[in-house]
């Protein structure tokens, strides 16, 4: 047997006891170990013995916890060690205490425990528990995995604050809070290979271990606009969005959503329109597009960005704001678009953003917590209660997001973003008629709606049918973990694909979830897995590529009705949009992007890697400046 080698911990905030500040005094609440009550050995009336015990340094659960917490350690901070000697834990960090949860029947003659029971020594249960935590008796660990973050923290943290630390306890927005899936829960996953009936495999939804909920914001006074976007095809984009627009010379370009509104078409069929400030550097003020179709736009994710047309802008490092677009315009940087570069630095540089909107008050909330409904997140605005595309466990799966809280501590400059909502993975079975998967009333209508349009296809050309299964309730992840908000396939796919390829597809079945067909947020900055950097507001995050004198992002139908007035149906008088044209007065009305079919191929803006050289020539020479 190899020899073990100890390890002392010389750091650990452990705590005996739990204290608050009361007129500058300590003052004790409470042990920071199991109750009185759970400590009491005696049976209850009918026998059960059910208590908790207190385990010495020898005790064979506190060598296992210390050989196993050494083992961890070991691997993760001297992996290359040649040497055969095991780590052990000399001891548990200070104050740290392992507790056994003990629960038997007392036999009738001798008072010992009954042999009828389960586990060993005719004992029903015996856990052990690590109490310590600074937060008290709640927060208390149930294994050596589960509280090996703490420990490498401990052992390896250069601050006192706790956010750093990567443990569930410490901070559960962190993806290790969410844990692997009961078995339950993958057998049932699993019940699409099995002749289990369909509706009975969604039916009966994974078992989640039951946790105090997270408390509901109070969502008044409601948003209109909020109820806007949850309508199925109602409108695809969103006041404050960075997309990709056609121009009038038919290629894309970039620009930020300023206004929507429906418009009335031949027929009495309701349209959306868009109002679009393109993006450009400080020294130049493009007049805005009225949009008049949504075929003509793409979601900022739908792309990949091009490298900047002057090449000697193609430098690691460079951002918007620390280009002199001065000496670009110039010439010092080469030949090239200046309007055309500025527009890809500054999306980047809104990729790289967030913002929470749109305060909730809520009662219950802890001290340092703020609530939101809503959140500006790189280049596209998240409500709660909608669907949003995340990178766990799958990067397939979406969360119907419920609560967007930003909580802070005090001492520390960070408030970091908690996501919580229910966790969903999209799967396919055979279909049977009359054995269809029940409609989940807890699905957003958006996204149980766009499930039937797809069903109906399938089921007809495919013979499939497909369902979206419960994973995880009430799981909490971070900004990290999120991809981007969740869109239909339905509207988005035939103008991803373009008509004749969907239909192609759509005869064969072949229709999958549109996610596929977009990017994670931060892969055009480069910042995927990054939170990214706070904006007080969703101008800033757009910084000096938008003329913000003039600018100002319409509340929808949550503002008064004038904010939502398009240029083109203002009287002269009142056309504030005319003084930020830069072009001749013939040309300074607002521009009406022509309603033929975009002069772009998407195949050519998917992946950047296997991108030509040739497209930002064409990226520059179709569309000139903005």
């Amino acid at each position: 047997m190899a020899p073990y080698k100890p390890v002392y911990i010389a750091r650990s905030d452990g705590k005996l006891e739990i204290h608050k500040i009361k007129k500058g005094k300590a003052v004790k609440i409470d042990l920071n170990a199991p109750t009185k009550a759970q400590l009491d050995q005696k049976p209850d009336d009918k026998g059960v013995c059910d208590f908790y015990k207190p385990l010495g340094k020898g005790d064979a659960k506190v060598l296992d916890w210390r050989r196993k917490l050494g083992g961890l350690l070991k691997k993760a901070l001297d992996s290359k060690d040649q040497t055969r000697a095991n780590w052990i834990l000399a001891d548990l960090p200070e104050n740290f205490r392992l507790y056994e949860h003990v629960k038997y029947t007392v036999s009738d003659k001798s008072g010992a425990p009954s042999k009828s029971g389960s586990h060993v020594r005719g004992h029903e249960r015996q856990d052990a528990y690590l109490y310590g935590h600074p937060q008290g008796r709640k927060k208390r660990y149930r294994s050596p995995a589960d509280f090996f973050p703490h420990l490498l923290w401990l052992a390896t943290g250069e601050s006192d604050d706790h956010w750093d630390c990567t443990c569930k306890l410490c901070a559960p927005e962190n993806i290790q809070a969410y844990g692997k899936p009961a078995k339950k829960e993958e057998r049932e996953i699993k019940s699409e290979n099995t002749p289990v009936p369909v509706a009975k495999a969604v039916k009966e939804e994974p078992a989640v271990k039951k946790e105090k909920a997270p408390a509901k914001p109070v969502d008044k006074p409601s948003s209109l606009e909020k109820t806007q976007d949850a309508q199925f095809q109602r409108y695809l984009y969103r006041v404050g969005e960075l997309v990709w627009f056609t121009r009038v010379h038919g290629a894309f370009g970039l620009g930020i959503i300023m206004r929507r509104d429906l418009y009335m078409k031949d027929g009495g069929i309701h349209m959306p329109k868009y109002l679009v400030q393109p993006l450009s550097h400080p020294f130049s003020q493009p007049p805005m597009v009225i949009v008049p179709r949504e075929d003509l736009i793409r979601p900022w994710l739908a792309f990949s960005v091009p490298g900047p047309s002057h090449q000697a802008l193609a430098v690691p490092g460079l951002t918007f704001d620390t280009i002199d677009w001065r000496r670009v315009i110039q010439g010092h940087y080469g030949e090239g678009e200046v309007d055309v570069d500025a527009g890809i630095f500054a999306a980047k540089a809104v990729d790289n953003s967030y913002t929470p909107i749109e305060p909730l008050h809520n009662a219950n909330a802890e001290p340092g917590e703020k609530h939101y409904r809503a959140l500006f997140f790189g280049g596209e605005k998240i409500w709660i209660d909608e669907a949003i595309r995340i990178s766990i466990p799958t990067g397939l799966d979406i969360m119907v997001l419920r609560q967007i809280i930003e909580k802070g501590r005090p001492g520390s400059n960070r408030a970091p973003v908690h996501l919580i909502g229910d966790i969903y993975s999209y799967h396919s079975v055979p279909y049977t008629p009359g054995r269809e998967p029940a409609d989940n009333a807890r699905l957003p209508p958006r996204v149980r709606e766009d499930l039937k349009w797809c069903n109906s296809i399938s089921k007809r050309f495919k013979q499939e049918i497909s369902y979206w299964n419960l994973v995880k309730a009430n799981a909490a992840i971070s900004l990290e973990n999120v991809k981007g908000r969740w869109y239909e396939s339905s509207t988005l796919l035939p103008i991803l694909q373009g008509q004749d390829s969907f239909q192609r597809d759509a005869q064969q079945g072949k229709l999958g979830v549109v996610g596929n067909w977009l990017n994670a947020r931060g892969q055009s900055s480069k910042t995927v897995g990054e939170t990214g950097i706070k904006k007080f507001d969703r101008l800033e995050a757009f910084g000096r590529s938008v003329p913000q004198a003039k600018m100002g992002l319409t509340r929808g139908l949550d503002g008064p009705p004038e904010e939502n007035v398009f240029p083109d149906e203002q009287q002269p008088a009142n056309a504030e949009f005319l003084e930020m044209q830069v072009e001749p007065v013939e040309q300074q009305e607002p521009q009406q992007v022509p309603s033929g079919p975009p002069g772009a191929d998407i195949a050519e803006f998917m992946d950047l890697d296997r991108m030509e050289e040739g497209f930002v020539q064409q990226y520059v020479e179709n569309g000139g400046s903005y």
